[in-house]
């Protein structure tokens, strides 16, 4: 198991569990990399995130804390995938619209993405987020939680 160490803007990453599976499927464990310390309250999630329309299926498993804010999951999003966080981005969630709104667009129905936590807008296995990035290409990406883990206490 390899260690991935530095930085995604604004998520201090630390204790970061990256390791390559026999059919070369991507898995990432984040659960440690925020709350560094603290005690969370609520659960992590194991995601499957799936870019859609291409072949071969290209997908990435990642282990996410459920008190991330939206803006996080992003930046994990970035990293798993290997974009480089140059473009737009939005999520739609139970019908809700989040991501960085932008007052000259007009568009009042994006909600700021980090007013939302990961917990709050999934609750089990089989609920999804759907993730756009780069509105020009359209990279359009299913997240799917597979399985809901406890809350554990952070390293210190």
């Amino acid at each position: 198991m390899g260690a991935i160490r530095g930085g995604w803007p604004t998520v201090a990453a630390r204790r970061v569990r990256a390791r390559v599976g026999a059919r070369g499927q991507f898995t990432v464990d984040l659960r440690h990399a925020v709350g560094v310390g603290k005690l969370a309250s609520v659960p992590a999630y194991r995601i499957t995130i799936a870019l859609q329309d291409v072949t071969p299926q290209v997908w990435r498993r990642v282990v996410l804390p459920g008190h991330w804010h939206l803006g996080q999951v992003h930046l994990a999003v970035q990293a798993a995938m290997g974009w480089d966080n140059s473009h737009l981005h939005e999520f739609t969630a139970a019908g809700l619209r989040y991501g960085v709104p932008d007052p000259t667009w007009g568009d009042n129905e994006v909600r700021r993405e980090t007013t939302a936590r990961l917990h709050e807008v999934v609750a089990g296995p089989g609920d999804s987020i759907a993730y756009w990035y780069d509105f020009g290409d359209d990279r359009h990406h299913d997240l799917v939680v597979e399985e809901v883990l406890p809350p554990q206490r952070h390293a210190q």
